[in-house]
């Protein structure tokens, strides 16, 4: 028996020796760590420069303060910017880095005229020194709606910076359909084309869900209508500088569509999602693309889950119970899940991708010496991604998922995860337990953040949908936390990440090579 005992612990040592293997193909190059002020929390944006250099944008309430990261990752310079425009006070819209260029969008008020104007201020990114005065975009007239309804704008890039699009929104009228106006930019801010958009129900009808534009300069809408007669998700496209207009249901066997994501390229629409069959709950996949210049829906599948991929991340006895669920005709799916976003792979295919996300709210009530107190707990929870791959013929070809458990109270700045495309490859990097790499592991162990066990994982999916895990970082050698939801792709391979632990920061840069 003694024998057995200890060739079971040197098999687990063994094991978990083989975790802790860091993977061959990425390196990371780290920063010292610096000291931050609640202002610096949050970066907007970040890119990197032809000299090398990597540009740090960070807003604060009233100023915009840019930073140059050098090549020992270190903050060498910094500069902060009063947040107006022509001497007037502005606020700031975001951002946008082209090559050495740095693009701030922002918005000011004239309450004598009830107007409010969007510009861009253009920047030398290498000297951080304005190229000018900035450039007047659109202006809205409010009227006698109050600052609270004054309209505002959004804006859009397209993946491949040709166009820019700029959301002109509207006050909001009560009981009115929800209008807004459409102007396309090309990249020197010339605006190529505008249009007023009025959807076609009334406001408590319908619910915009996201717009997108292409390379070309096509604008594509995702609208959910909840009326009786028209419920179901809709893409509205507008092409030929906004003349051509085409509508088309997102309609896949009359499947109950419950999420969705979607990009355009070449005046295509790709959209993919979940379904339903009987409950709110996600039993399959689907995907369709439209082409907008001739009007056909070119390709369209849905894809049922299957026991595999629902249990891929259970244990024995709930996996089981799924089992025994589906046995008996009962739905099985995926539940509280949030899809992050429709990639564009290399090889022509395209990657759904997301997690399971969701939150509780436990308030308990203690009385002590008479005096009572309340106390209010949101809880957060990042659970497994999936990935989804639909093939070049519109065809869902496989699905995985990339098992790991973040639990948090009253915030979830540690969790989530970053991801990067190269070629046809899919990175992910994410906080975990050091144990959750152990082959063959069924349990998922909750990301520990701060003990030995916590390490940050990069899980590298090929395009056959094949999954390898290893270590990224160990809380043991940082001493810091991986923020991956505040991280930037700066090149074609590189991501910079944060790390973070109190008021101490580190950059780091994650290299990947991919062959």
């Amino acid at each position: 028996m003694r024998n057995i005992c200890l060739t079971f612990i040197a098999l687990a040592f063994a094991l978990s020796l083989s975790a802790q293997k860091k993977a061959d193909y990425v390196t990371t190059r780290n920063g010292s760590p610096y000291a931050i002020s609640g202002v610096d929390f949050y970066m907007e944006n970040s890119g990197k420069l032809p000299s090398g250099k990597i540009l740090l944008v960070n807003s604060g309430r009233k100023n915009i303060t840019l930073s140059h990261i050098e090549s020992n990752l270190n903050i060498q310079k910094e500069v902060e910017l009063i947040c107006e425009v022509r001497g007037e006070k502005a606020y700031y819209y975001g951002s946008w880095i082209n090559d050495d260029l740095l693009y701030i969008f922002m918005s000011t008020i004239d309450k004598e005229k009830n107007t409010k104007t969007l510009w861009v201020q253009e920047f030398n990114g290498e000297t951080l020194k304005s190229n000018g005065e900035a450039k007047e975009l659109v202006k809205t007239n409010f009227g006698e709606h109050s600052k609270g309804n004054s309209g505002g704008f959004e804006i859009q890039l397209n993946k491949n910076y040709d166009n820019l699009l700029i959301v002109e929104l509207l006050p909001y009228e009560k009981n009115a359909p929800e209008s807004f106006i459409m102007h396309v930019y090309n990249t020197d801010f010339d605006e190529l084309w505008s249009r007023e958009i009025t959807l076609d129900s009334r406001d408590k009808d319908v619910s915009l869900q996201s717009y997108e534009i292409d390379n070309l300069g096509n604008v594509f809408l995702i609208y959910k209508d909840y009326s009786d007669l028209k419920y179901g998700y809709y893409v509205e496209s507008y092409s030929n500088q906004g003349q051509d207009i085409g509508q088309y249901k997102v309609d896949i066997n009359g499947l109950h569509i419950t999420d969705m994501s979607f990009y355009a390229k070449d005046g295509k629409c790709n959209v993919a999602g979940f379904y339903s069959e009987k409950k709110n709950i996600a039993t399959g996949a689907f995907y369709a693309r439209l082409n907008s210049l001739t009007g056909e829906i070119e390709a369209s599948s849905s894809n049922k889950f299957s026991i595999e991929f629902l249990t891929e991340d259970l244990s024995d006895a709930k996996s089981k119970k799924v089992q025994k669920k589906s046995d008996k005709g009962k739905d099985v799916g995926l539940t509280q899940n949030y899809i992050y976003d429709l990639l564009d792979l290399k090889n022509g295919s395209q990657a759904l991708i997301g997690e399971q996300f969701y939150t509780k709210t436990v308030t308990t009530t203690t009385t002590s010496n008479g005096v009572t107190t309340t106390t209010t707990t949101t809880h957060y929870y990042h659970m497994s991604i999936f990935v989804i791959n639909i093939d070049n013929e519109g065809n869902i070809t496989w699905s995985l998922k990339i098992p790991k458990y973040q639990h948090t109270t009253n915030q979830d700045y540690f969790s989530g995860f970053a991801y990067m495309v190269i070629g046809s490859d899919m990175y992910f990097i994410y906080n975990d337990h050091i144990n959750n790499l152990i082959p063959g592991n069924k349990k998922i162990y909750p990301a520990p953040l701060i003990t030995k066990n916590g390490i940050t994982t990069i899980a590298h999916v090929n395009a056959d949908g094949e999954l390898e895990r290893n270590i990224l970082l160990k809380y043991s050698d940082t001493k810091k936390i991986a923020v991956p939801m505040q991280s930037f792709i700066i090149s074609d391979n590189e991501l910079l990440l944060f790390l973070q632990k109190g008021k101490k920061r580190m950059n780091t840069v994650v290299t990947i090579e991919n062959n």
